[in-house]
């Protein structure tokens, strides 16, 4: 039986996971409810990547349950519903020739169909998207004449191509520069406010994630607090998981 409610986006509930005998993640239970805004953070190794594919569907838990929107995460159709912004995009070598329009429309396949051609309202989700994150001028430029920011404002325009009810991103202010991270905040903030889209966002910068998220879901092996962005460092969290010399320098936003 679904353990979720018709407000509930991502339901975790006694969720563990052990590689072979390497136990990763133990007991963690949250709910993040629909429109919600929530940063991953925790230390290297405490299984903040896990967490993420096991909401993926990637893996399944050890025991435990992880449902998305009611479903189990593991099954196919629930897949549609996430938009998955992987790590590490503006250094990937994009010697393949594709045009900005053509990645973005890309994302229509998982509801298409691999083999199946897309249509004039796959055509018009993909130039709806481009617009929204700003990148409609660059629909026939192809990807390797791009910065690292605008490459990353594509691939959130493809995820965002499959209308997703969940948007989440990995890391996504690696490899971009200050300018570039910039304009991606507000690119969320935008999307997550007015677009009342449902984002989870893995990040080590625990400054940045704590000056742009609502909520702070936080895992060293357990849940060490899921708790509003400003109750994280007033409560001590940070100082209990990263070490008492650890500070938090804020992000401003222009």
């Amino acid at each position: 039986m679904p353990i979720t409610h018709g407000n509930t986006c991502i339901s975790l509930h006694n969720v563990g996971f052990a590689y072979t005998n390497a136990l990763v993640l133990d007991s963690v239970t949250a709910e993040i409810p629909v429109g919600d805004f929530v940063g991953i953070i925790g230390p290297n190794g405490g299984g903040k990547t896990t967490l993420l594919k096991l909401i993926l569907g990637l893996i399944e838990p050890t025991n435990g349950q992880v449902e998305i929107f009611g479903h189990s995460a593991a099954t196919a159709k629930t897949h549609f519903e996430i938009g998955y912004v992987p790590q590490h995009i503006a250094q990937v070598d994009f010697s393949f020739p594709a045009t900005v329009y053509e990645v973005v429309l890309s994302g229509r396949t998982r509801r298409r169909g691999l083999f199946h051609l897309f249509n004039s309202d796959d055509q018009k989700q993909a130039e709806e998207m481009m617009d929204l994150v700003g990148i409609s001028e660059l629909a026939n430029r192809p990807l390797d004449q791009l910065s690292g920011g605008q490459r990353q404002r594509v691939f959130i325009a493809r995820a965002l191509a499959g209308e997703p009810k969940l948007l989440i991103l990995d890391e996504p202010s690696v490899g971009v520069d200050s300018a570039a991270e910039d304009q991606l905040d507000r690119l969320l903030r935008k999307l997550n406010q007015e677009n009342k889209m449902t984002i989870i966002m893995v990040s080590h910068d625990v400054d940045a994630v704590i000056g742009q998220v609502r909520h702070v879901l936080c895992v060293s092996k357990t849940l060490v607090c899921h708790v509003p962005a400003p109750n994280f460092e007033k409560e001590k969290y940070l100082h209990d998981v990263y070490g008492h010399d650890t500070k938090v320098v804020e992000h401003y936003h222009i």
